[in-house]
């Protein structure tokens, strides 16, 4: 057989020789044939011309339907269709670097037609293993149902479909595959047939799910952390919160973000915030406290922990991790109190003992002397009166150093209370105030220690009357707010105590009067606190003072403590 370049070299030639063939026997035919038939000459003078132009047409005519149906021509139609079938399926589809598959949509369970190289690689099936058989040969018991059925859906309603799903290769090992299912219709809108492309990202799924995991991680780090857990921005924002605002500060999550930090802080400590923060967002770590305002108004003393949040080496923002230290200080404030009374008891028990003989010695000559100075009596009672001063003071310095044993008993409170006031009364009525007692109390005995009961109210009572140098009335009440505990009150109309000073009562040598030393109420406090109850105090500038007193009825101690209870300084 010849080549095919040869047969389309020669085609040319045959034509133009058969088209010369074909006219000369035309030209000579018909003469012979117009000789032969026609005698008349006009005749034969009318269908000479018209003899060439007829031979044309015919000849065109013939030509195009030689070239039309040239046996060559078709068969090089279909070489290059066929030629370029081939071409797309095997050159484009079986050198795709991703799975390929071709469903039938016209036969029950849209049976596979076709797969490439890739799919043959991904699943372990091959051509023949997989030509033929379900569209589901993937599919495995773990297969997520919910996923097989939008797959179903996507073929039943002949529409398009990307999905994640697990699939399972042919040695029974899974991999997680994209599938895109896409429906190819023809011109006349009927479907021909699914392309499937199927994709193995386990890998991306397994990085995935590190990353959720990572992110649970944090989620619960963060919702779940006891500390205040937060991120601000550059601009001092609040982004987020976790839960642990509620407990820690009273409010609730979205009352706290898209605020600044500014707005829970007083002002004057705002520009200690500023350096704060702008240290932080320098790249510098940075720790530190700080107090902020508890929803209900009081303060809340934070650690805070401060770190930078870098991004393309950028600092974009803050995490801060702060944690609740008010009880801490209080703890700690109440251990240098008791530092300083340990302190302050060691320096009594030394000071007491070094006064207490001159002191004696000293008073003793001032009375011998007396008679004698009858001109200067005035001189020696301020004398005595001040060393008597200096002997209560060294007294109160031995009670605050010695431990002392004290019993329990069971006392009427009332009759307690009747007898501190009529002791006071006089004092008072010299200063031209009244004592009042209002006694509201169901509970008639507790136990106690009477003696320094008595001291405590008749401390604050003398505390009271010093208040009110322009006299007035000092109040007295009673009352039991249930069946466990009595409060005592002592109300009075004195010029009161500022608020930033309530906290210091009690503490060693700090008092509001000129001669006063701050043992007393140190004393009075202690002496309240060892019957398991507390003293506390309200006041206001020129508002007058009140002393609460909170005891129980009978005392949080084991029993043997109620009839041998110790009180140390």
């Amino acid at each position: 057989m010849e080549p095919r370049d040869h047969k389309e070299k020669t085609k040319p030639m045959k034509i133009a020789t058969t088209y010369g063939l074909v006219g000369i026997i035309w030209v000579l035919g018909t003469d012979v044939w117009l000789n032969f038939l026609l005698a008349d000459p006009k005749l034969y003078e009318m269908i000479e011309p018209i003899k060439g132009v007829f031979f044309i047409v015919l000849s065109g005519a013939a030509i195009y339907l030689s070239i039309k149906h040239f046996p060559g021509n078709h068969q090089h139609s279909t070489d290059a269709r066929e030629s370029l079938g081939d071409f797309r399926l095997e050159d484009v589809v079986d050198r795709l670097n991703f799975s390929v598959s071709i469903l039938d949509p016209n036969r029950p369970g849209h049976p596979i037609t076709y797969v490439n190289r890739e799919f043959t690689k991904l699943t372990g099936y091959s051509y023949e293993e997989a030509v033929g058989r379900h569209c589901c040969i993937l599919q495995g018991e773990d297969t997520d149902p919910s996923a097989i059925e939008k797959c179903n859906q996507a073929l039943e309603g002949r529409k398009p479909l990307t999905i994640e799903i697990l699939n399972y290769r042919k040695d029974g090992t899974s991999f997680w595959n994209e599938l895109s299912i896409s429906p190819i219709f023809d011109s006349e809108g009927n479907i021909l047939f699914y392309i499937c492309l199927q994709n193995d990202i386990t890998q991306r799924k397994v990085v995935e799910s590190k990353l959720q995991e990572s992110q649970q991680h944090y989620k619960s780090l963060f919702d779940h952390n006891s500390a205040l857990v937060c991120s601000i921005n550059r601009d001092g924002v609040i982004t987020s919160m976790n839960p642990a605002v509620k407990q820690i500060l009273g409010y609730d999550v979205d009352e706290v973000v898209n605020r600044t930090c500014y707005d829970f802080i007083d002002e004057s400590k705002w520009e200690i915030i500023r350096e704060f923060q702008g240290k932080s967002l320098q790249g510098v770590t940075q720790r530190g406290q700080i107090q902020i305002h508890h929803k209900d108004g009081h303060l809340v003393d934070l650690e805070s922990l401060v770190i930078p949040i870098v991004v393309d080496g950028e600092v974009v923002g803050m995490y801060t991790v702060a944690n609740d230290v008010t009880d801490y200080n209080k703890a700690q404030e109440l251990l240098s109190k008791a530092e300083k009374l340990n302190i302050v008891g060691e320096l009594a028990a030394g000071i007491a003992h070094e006064i207490r003989n001159p002191l004696t010695s000293l008073k003793g000559f001032v009375q011998l002397l007396r008679p004698s100075l009858n001109e200067k009596k005035a001189y020696t009672d301020v004398m005595l009166s001040e060393l008597e001063r200096i002997e209560q003071i060294v007294t109160e310095l031995l009670l605050l150093a010695k431990p002392q044993t004290v019993h329990f008993e069971e006392k009427n409170l009332r009759e307690l209370l009747e007898h501190v006031c009529t002791l006071l009364n006089t004092k008072a009525i010299m200063g031209n105030i009244e004592i009042s007692l209002d006694y509201q109390c169901e509970i008639t005995c507790i136990y106690c220690e009477e003696n320094q009961l008595k001291q405590v109210l008749i401390n604050l009572l003398k505390n009271a009357i010093e208040a009110m140098p322009e006299g007035g009335e000092i109040k007295m009440e009673a009352d039991n707010p249930d069946d466990d505990h009595v409060k005592i009150f002592v109300i009075d109309q004195g010029c009161g105590i500022p608020e930033d000073n309530l906290s210091k009562l009690g503490e060693p040598f700090y008092t509001t009067k000129e001669q006063g030393t701050g043992l007393g109420l140190m004393i009075s406090s202690k002496i309240i606190k060892e019957h398991g109850g507390h003293l506390e105090f309200k006041s206001g500038e020129n508002e007058g003072t009140t002393a609460e007193i909170t005891l129980p009825i009978s005392p949080k101690a084991p029993r043997e403590t109620k009839t041998k209870y110790q009180i140390t300084g």
